[in-house]
């Protein structure tokens, strides 16, 4: 494949052939004027010798001061046409040349800070490219650089720190029943107890990680799915409701649906798993004859859904990261509720595709209540 060529050749290139055109267009205008002044100064004189050569006596000599005179001025002509070429030529030649090593001086910064994009890496992201004495353009491309620089190392940081996590969390039942196995396989004289526990302990562990992988793989399809079904807040969350009865009767929960029907665009699949996880956090850490209320209402030209329940309630440092991926408020009551540390993370990823926001009011061992904002159709 044939190389392109370089930027400061190319603008070298373009004024060259500026100032040629530029040459070759004064060249033919100043022989144009030129020829026109020695015409008609060649007339002048020509005049001026006939009126003269009236007066002689010896009019052979007229006759032979005028050629000599016309040989004069065609000789003056064709030097004055060799003059300008040369010229011309001398001044695309000499400008072109400078406008390589004006351009090549100019671009250095440039050539500079090309080189310093390829020498970035995974590992020194986050160190920011100098911006210091640049020129004014140069100086910005640098900065919107580093800006990308900074985003790039955020997300790459939290990619790490996602699959530390996941890992973690996916080494951590299977630890479990490496454990439970060499117990088992240590005693003596196996009775059907043992046996059924450590099918239930292999249950459990195996929904566990089969949830985590759902989650996992739920997180990877959301930007695949189209966002533009007519979705009814007020039916998807009655189908949430049915959905997750049997839960909240299990927990000694009540479900209340306020509000009236509301349409948006988005995804159905995916906005009825961010309002199905929120309802099933509020019915899981809920108390005993606690209640989960929903409000969906219309307040100006956006949506607003409300999602409040009368549980335990979070701490100022949990609400600031209750959206991390694997955060758990309660470890150990999390695990025993099943739940793996993505669900709300996967709703405020799913929010964000959708261009909605959420906020968290919470006091603690008294309420949550989880606001969303939703633009109108």
């Amino acid at each position: 494949m044939k190389k392109p060529l370089s930027l400061k050749m190319r603008f070298a290139l373009i004024l060259g052939l500026m100032i040629l055109a530029t040459g070759i267009a004064s060249y033919f205008l100043q022989k144009h004027a030129i020829n026109q002044e020695l015409n008609l100064l060649q007339e002048k004189i020509m005049d001026q010798i006939q009126i003269q050569g009236g007066q002689l006596k010896d009019m052979g000599q007229t006759l032979i001061i005028v050629p000599e005179v016309k040989e004069l001025f065609q000789g003056a002509q064709e030097k004055v046409q060799i003059q300008a070429t040369l010229s011309t030529l001398a001044v695309v030649v000499l400008g072109s040349l400078a406008t390589y090593f004006l351009a090549r001086r100019s671009l250095k910064p440039l050539e500079r800070l090309i080189d310093h994009m390829k020498d970035r890496e995974m590992k020194n992201l986050s160190k920011p490219l100098p911006s210091q004495g640049l020129p004014g353009e140069i100086a910005d491309l640098t900065q919107s650089y580093n800006h990308l620089l900074e985003r790039l190392d955020g997300v790459f940081q939290q990619q790490r720190q996602f699959s530390a996590a996941a890992a973690h969390e996916l080494r951590t039942p299977l630890s479990v029943l490496q454990t439970r196995l060499d117990v088992f396989n240590k005693l003596e004289n196996h009775q059907e107890k043992d046996y059924e526990e450590m099918l239930s302990d292999i249950q459990d562990q195996v929904q566990r990680m089969t949830q985590l992988v759902d989650h996992l793989l739920t997180l990877m399809d959301t930007e695949s799915l189209e966002k533009n079904d007519l979705v009814d807040l007020y039916d998807l969350f009655d189908e949430v409701f049915c959905d997750l009865t049997p839960l909240a009767e299990k927990r000694e929960v009540g479900l209340e649906l306020q509000g009236s029907h509301i349409q948006v665009y988005a995804s159905d699949l995916l906005l009825y798993r961010a309002l199905y996880n929120l309802v099933e956090n509020a019915i899981k850490y809920n108390k005993p004859g606690g209640s989960v209320l929903v409000q969906v209402k219309e307040v100006k030209d956006q949506v607003l859904v409300s999602v409040k329940d009368t549980g335990i309630g979070l701490a100022p440092e949990s609400i600031r990261e209750i959206f991390t991926p694997f955060y758990r408020v309660d470890p150990s009551r999390s695990r025993k509720l099943g739940g793996a540390g993505l669900g709300l993370s996967l709703v405020k990823h799913i929010l964000d595709l959708h261009q909605a926001t959420i906020s968290i009011d919470s006091q603690l061992g008294s309420y949550t209540e989880f606001t969303i904002w939703l633009g109108k159709k």
